[in-house]
């Protein structure tokens, strides 16, 4: 896979087959237009490929407002789910305020017919693109009327009846609905980060946790509670349950993500893992002392267990 960061890198290609987005999460709704890209480029001899952005479009235009928008994925999550779906080039434009100024017909004579290169381009049913999102696929056809390059756009996409979209996987994700999230992601929301040192309440408690680094991430938190989930450690997977809060039994104010491993004793600091949010068991609550959340503790255990060992080999 060859990707491509900065325009004075990029290298055109006639045979590219492309698409168009921000691929935030790279969801099933993108998984079934990256399976056109593919099975058309098998069809017409050409190259899978994606043109993406960062940072996300929103960051930069509605910059300053209040609650600017949280990532389901980081550009290199992204690239590693675009290749694992079976793109071969990805052209990574940085969206900024000067390309965000740039109209629809701009970005194709600049960027596609340009800079990258294509034998066709697919995009999906709403898909939007250049100043205001002025720009279609009509736009696209006409650009290309007399370039003998092919435009196809897809139909809407959906799963089990509801459309599916990164905001709404965003919603889901920050409202407790994890279940929900992982079905429209077709795989776990998980998160990494650096193993830090905690302040190890929960060895007092009976279960000790790895503390994550979660402070300088831009993407969405999963909303506070203890859920099961896989830890990815070294490319081995392990599994345990997770509180993710400011642990109001102990009045915290910051954040953290705090995992109890299961059958797990080996000395993890400094080093970077990842959690799988798999299911969320229960929101995180207030106890009057910490016996009882050290019961609580317990019967999350058994219940995070019961749901690890129906569904994995725990």
């Amino acid at each position: 896979m060859n990707v491509y960061h900065r325009i004075d890198t990029f290298q055109p290609n006639s045979n590219n087959i492309l698409t168009i987005g921000t691929f935030d999460g790279v969801h099933l709704g993108h998984g079934y237009l990256l399976e056109q890209v593919i099975a058309l480029s098998k069809k017409l001899a050409g190259i899978p490929t994606v043109v993406t952005f960062e940072p996300h479009p929103q960051l930069i235009v509605n910059n300053g407002r209040r609650n600017p928008i949280k990532t389901l994925t980081t550009l290199d999550e992204k690239i590693a789910l675009l290749g694992k779906a079976g793109i071969r080039h990805i052209y990574v434009i940085q969206f900024d305020d000067e390309f965000a100024g740039l109209s629809s017909t701009q970005f194709i004579d600049i960027y596609l017919k340009k800079k990258i290169g294509l034998k066709a381009v697919i995009v999906g049913y709403d898909h939007g693109f250049g100043n205001a999102r002025a720009g279609n696929a009509n736009t696209l056809s006409t650009a290309f009327r007399d370039e003998g390059i092919r435009v196809e756009h897809l139909d809407r996409f959906t799963f089990n009846g509801q459309k599916i979209s990164s905001s709404v996987i965003r919603r889901y994700i920050s409202g407790g609905e994890i279940a929900a999230a992982n079905a429209f992601l077709g795989y776990a929301y998980n998160l990494s980060g650096k193993v830090i040192v905690g302040d190890k309440r929960g060895r007092e408690l009976g279960f000790p946790t790895a503390n994550l680094d979660i402070g300088n991430s831009n993407k969405i938190l999963p909303h506070n509670g203890v859920y099961a989930v896989k830890i990815d450690i070294d490319s081995t997977d392990y599994y345990g349950m997770a509180n993710l809060g400011v642990r109001p039994t102990f009045l915290n104010s910051q954040k953290s993500l705090e995992i109890n491993l299961f059958d797990f004793e080996k000395n993890i600091y400094g080093k970077n893992i990842r959690v799988f949010f798999l299911k969320k068991i229960r929101d995180e609550i207030k106890f009057a002392t910490a016996d009882a959340l050290a019961n609580q503790l317990q019967a999350d255990k058994v219940e995070a267990l019961f749901f690890l060992k129906s569904q994995y080999t725990v």
